[in-house]
């Protein structure tokens, strides 16, 4: 019974290092799409490894949707 809770425990906390990075890229691509800032890029240096390539996805899709607007 004790190695069940604490395996939720440790579940629980792992979900939550992956759960803030997401909410904070949600929060700032959400930024850049209400304002329309598409100069906006975000830094991977704030992230983990692990959300690099997410972070380059990202900056990938506002510098397209730039391109096709056709913004300076």
């Amino acid at each position: 019974m004790i190695v069940f809770v604490m395996l939720l425990v440790s579940a629980y906390y792992v979900s939550k290092l992956i759960e803030r990075p997401v909410q904070d890229l949600t929060s700032v691509t959400d930024e850049i799409i209400r304002e329309g800032d598409y100069r906006t890029k975000i830094e991977k240096d704030n992230y983990s490894r692990d959300f690099h390539v997410l972070v380059s996805s990202i900056n990938e899709m506002v510098e397209n949707n730039k391109k096709n607007k056709k913004i300076k």
